[in-house]
């Protein structure tokens, strides 16, 4: 689900069209040929010599005819063996937001395990965690859809010392509402109520289940979803997780952008 029109961005791009291209090498039959197919007659046909040279041979017309069949079948068997172009892999391209430091914003932070909720203040210059920052949506399927995945990710990694936020930047959603989903779905993670969407419009945000992790330094070491599958039963590839443990184990992030299935 995208997230409101105020502060989506729609980024064009190019789809590539692969050609087959002509046979190459196949000439037509000349006038001669035809005719020479046609008359019951033998044709003359250039042949190479042993010494280097061209000798003269009489080939007929039928055999001819499978000759030239026989080359152009092998010709159009190497065409179609010839393997098609690999489309590229979203997971492990270079992305816009990759290396660059956070957005600097100021904003209040929700924690809904009181009531009524405790807040506190979040400088983003100063925040000095591995901080994962999650865009979702009350009533977005994705959001849905990855709930628990979610909660077993801040199960696995905040005592590791990972911090994650959710940032709720739809403006259809009261900030009520934002406040009894969070603690409905059971979410652990202090919330951020983006009311007009300035938080996303500064990430860049489009997507709900959108995810930007940064590093203590502040800076986007990941951008993009979770995993490889917005169904939980097909995921293969957790690509969060794999980015976290490499940072807190101190080697580059191997896949740093993946496709948001929002």
């Amino acid at each position: 689900m995208g997230l409101d029109p105020g502060f989506r961005r729609d980024d064009g791009g190019a789809a590539q069209s692969y050609l087959a291209k002509p046979l190459e090498g196949v000439e037509r039959q000349s006038s001669k040929e035809r005719a020479s197919a046609v008359h019951p007659r033998t044709v003359e046909s250039t042949l190479p010599g042993g010494n280097g040279s061209s000798r003269q041979a009489m080939v007929p017309p039928m055999k001819k005819s499978i000759v030239l069949a026989v080359l152009l079948a092998a010709r159009l068997g190497f065409a179609e063996s010839a393997p098609a172009p690999a489309p590229p892999q979203a997971s492990s391209t270079q992305d816009r937001a990759v290396g660059q430091k956070i957005p600097e914003f100021t904003a209040t932070l929700l924690d809904v395990s009181s009531d009524p909720p405790a807040t506190s203040e979040l400088d983003s210059k100063k925040v000095d965690k591995l901080t994962a920052y999650i865009f979702v949506g009350t009533r977005c399927p994705a959001t849905q859809a990855y709930i628990e995945r979610f909660r077993t990710f801040e199960q696995t990694y905040a005592p590791k010392g990972v911090q994650t936020v959710y940032v709720y930047p739809n403006s259809d959603d009261l900030r009520e509402t934002k406040i009894a989903f969070h603690r409905t779905v059971k979410l652990g993670g202090r919330l951020i109520d983006d009311e007009g969407g300035r938080v996303a419009r500064l990430f860049k945000a489009e997507r709900t289940s959108e995810i930007f992790l940064a590093d203590k330094k502040g800076t986007i070491v990941f951008h993009g979803g979770m995993d490889d599958s917005r169904d939980s039963t097909k995921v293969q590839k957790r690509y969060l997780a794999d980015a976290i443990d490499e940072v807190l184990a101190s080697k580059p992030v191997t896949v740093s952008f993946s496709q948001v299935f929002a």
